[in-house]
């Protein structure tokens, strides 16, 4: 069998494990030009070819450095390359033409934090457009030796089991399917396979600057590393997470309760009765949830806040703990998860009219119309500096509440996202607020009302499919 065939059954194997897929499926793919996201990028449109699919390049320029710009431009030209390149697939299939778009990173850059914010960044803007787009799926380009990478730095973190699994093949997030085919591939495989091709691609100097963590280990592992134990390690503990994510998501579809309003109801006596793996799991699920941190909360703290749950139940009847930007309070035998306002997004300026995601919780739309006119019934301008942000402690303070949120309890309503006009709340929720803005005495009084549409939609879920895992194979690229 020639090396190419060899490459497109591996691949479809990969891809077989990842589905199932509709008929003529549209894959988006995140291509920053490098080699890995290359490779991928060949090898699904040879995938696609008999499939009759679409096929959707997506850069992201973070504007970290001067280059970016050029380099997305450049994945372009790499694009239109492939597109007037061959016109059949190995199998003999018409290959399809790839679309390519380049997303920006706007706003102000934070002064620390500054990789942790751009990944997430990339991942919103990614899913953002493939939400927009209708597209289901996302192929990301993590391969082996990024798989073994990821298991060192967890374990040099101390993550237990669930952390030592390393990246899911399969992952849905924001409602949108990241698809990672090439865990099981070497890099250099992937390099000897562009080469093959008499395809070049972008090297991007980050990826050698050991100021960041993951490169250090990259060094330390080296190119032509025995990464087989590690990668070994990677699926057996995957193997035990995916049977513990579900059994939790069964737990929870049972016992929890998720409320609209945005956070989580637990009967502590049933969290405190499950196997001690299983519990950490359930939790740390919701956590991860509620909390939508990058990151697992650490299983230091996660084992530290479970002592203070078995204490509670013993002892205290009321409990309140901080993790993972959560929020954890026990009355009466009751466990709540909220969202920790503070740790909230920041304000997020919107139009009337304007749909967004708030807080990678909410889903936001802002709507208005002439509330009182006397004198002119013209169309009443909307007011500037609108912006959505969580309501806070003082958001309702000095006004009724309103009906609806009477019943939420005041954690849960502090991380609720708010319209607001400066320091001056606009609109809560779905319920109406009034602004009467001063008009000239000919026109008289007239005002805007403003309603905010939101629907609670985390971009975790608190249970899933469990977690796929790829499994090491040997294969010839």
């Amino acid at each position: 069998m020639k090396i190419a065939e060899q490459e497109a059954k591996a691949f479809a194997a990969a891809m077989s494990a990842l589905g199932p897929f509709e008929p003529a499926p549209h894959i988006a793919v995140a291509v920053s030009g490098g080699s890995d996201s290359l490779a991928l990028l060949v090898f699904l449109r040879d995938w696609l070819a008999p499939h009759g699919g679409r096929l959707t390049a997506l850069s992201v320029d973070h504007g970290l450095r001067p280059e970016a710009a050029a380099e997305c431009r450049q994945v372009g030209e790499l694009v239109a390359a492939l597109n007037g390149g061959g016109i059949t697939a190995t199998n003999g299939a018409a290959l399809p033409a790839i679309d390519h778009h380049i997303l920006t990173w706007q706003g102000t850059k934070p002064a620390t934090g500054l990789m942790a914010a751009a990944r997430q960044a990339r991942y919103r803007l990614l899913t953002g457009w493939c939400r927009s787009h209708d597209v289901l799926h996302l192929a990301l380009a993590h391969h082996a030796d990024d798989q073994a990478e990821t298991v060192l730095m967890r374990a040099d973190h101390g993550s237990g089991a669930a952390g030592l699994a390393g990246m899911s093949a399969l992952r849905c997030q924001e409602g949108v399917r990241l698809l990672r085919p090439l865990l099981g591939w070497r890099k250099h495989d992937l390099i000897a396979g562009l080469r093959r091709r008499g395809l070049s691609w972008i090297e991007d100097p980050s990826n050698r600057a050991d100021r960041f963590e993951r490169v250090r280990w990259r060094q330390q592992l080296g190119e032509q590393a025995d990464i087989a134990p590690l990668l070994a390690e990677a699926a057996a503990s995957g193997t035990r997470r995916d049977g513990l994510e579900r059994l939790a998501a069964r737990w929870l579809a049972e016992q929890g309760r998720v409320d609209p309003h945005g956070y989580v109801e637990l009967p502590l006596p049933a969290v405190l009765d499950a196997e001690a793996e299983l519990r950490e799991q359930i939790l740390r699920q919701v956590m991860e949830m509620i909390g939508v941190a990058t990151f697992p909360p650490a299983p230091a703290g996660l084992a530290a806040i479970i002592v203070r749950l078995q204490a509670s139940q013993s002892g205290e009847r009321t409990l309140t703990a901080t993790l993972g930007g959560c929020l954890l309070a026990v009355r009466r035998g009751r466990l709540s998860v909220y969202r920790e306002a503070d740790h909230c997004d920041g304000p997020i300026a919107v139009l009337p009219g304007q749909r967004l995601v708030w807080d990678r919780r909410f889903r936001v739309r802002v709507r208005s119309g002439p509330a009182i006119v006397a004198d002119d019934p013209g169309s009443v301008p909307a007011l500037p500096g609108l912006h959505v942000a969580a309501l806070g402690k003082y958001g309702l303070r000095g006004r009724s509440l309103p009906t609806a949120l009477k019943s939420v309890p005041q954690p849960a309503r502090d991380a609720l996202p708010g319209l607001w006009q400066g320091d001056r709340l606009v609109a809560v929720g779905e319920i109406e607020a009034v602004d009467r803005p001063q008009f000239s005495p000919r026109n008289g009084a007239a005002g805007t009302f403003y309603k905010l549409d939101v629907s609670f939609l985390p971009s975790r879920a608190a249970t899933s499919c469990g977690f796929t895992v790829v499994t090491p194979t040997r294969h010839t690229m």
